[in-house]
């Protein structure tokens, strides 16, 4: 299980799942959340904003990608 603080370089939080955490977790761990990425099938805890911003930051990329390809120049 991965704990992040930033951005995971593997699975750039592109395919996470959110876990319902146990209750360990929720005592020892409360600002962190419990995921799965499908992408490099991995437990991951990591904090709601950290996941939230990188989650964005790759939405609005891939939405200038597909504007600039289809308008060229």
């Amino acid at each position: 299980m991965k704990i992040l603080r930033g951005a995971c370089a593997d699975c750039e939080f592109a395919e996470l799942e959110r876990v319902p955490r146990k209750l360990w977790m929720r005592l020892l761990l409360p600002p962190l959340r419990h995921y799965y990425c499908n992408q490099c099938r991995q437990n991951v805890l990591a904090r709601k904003d950290v996941v939230e911003v990188k989650r964005w930051m790759t939405s609005t990329l891939k939405d200038f990608s597909k504007d600039t390809k289809q308008h060229p120049g």
